[in-house]
């Protein structure tokens, strides 16, 4: 844990030198990544201002554009850029492998609107109230995820 105060930035230093001393020590960080997959993130990102998510099918044809002809290569580098935190492409399903969500934020946003804690999330309780969810409101609290 390293507290950071975000109005005199107390801590920031420290943060920065252990991050950097980290990613220093990690291998993978320097291991060269195609020209070809860093030109399909390019073309996935800028996707970004009009989606949340590409279909794998269009993400293949992405590659393909790119030159990656190859879906074990597509797949790979899918990997790498989820592995990396840019993307989110799961597997563990045939539904979710047909997906590649472009802008991680949105999911973690989207789940967020699920898992709630309303001490940290809340909702105006009178607004709900007013237009007649109120106890749909409570019940989320007192029943929900």
């Amino acid at each position: 844990f390293f507290p950071v105060d975000n109005r005199s930035s107390d801590g920031v230093a420290l943060l920065r030198s252990v991050l950097e001393n980290v990613i220093r020590k990690d291998k993978s960080v320097i291991e060269p990544i195609s020209i070809r997959w860093m030109l399909l993130l390019d073309k996935i990102s800028a996707e970004r201002g009009s989606t949340s998510y590409l279909s794998l099918q269009d993400v293949e044809k992405m590659g393909y554009e790119v030159g990656i002809e190859a879906t074990g290569e597509l797949i790979s580098a899918l990997s790498l850029l989820n592995e990396r935190g840019m993307i989110i492409h799961l597997t563990a399903t045939e539904i979710l492998k047909r997906i590649v969500i472009v802008d991680p934020n949105w999911i973690v946003s989207a789940l967020s609107k699920l898992i709630r804690d309303d001490k940290i999330h809340g909702f105006n309780e009178s607004e709900f109230d007013r237009v007649g969810l109120g106890n749909d409101l409570r019940k989320l609290y007192t029943e929900g995820i």
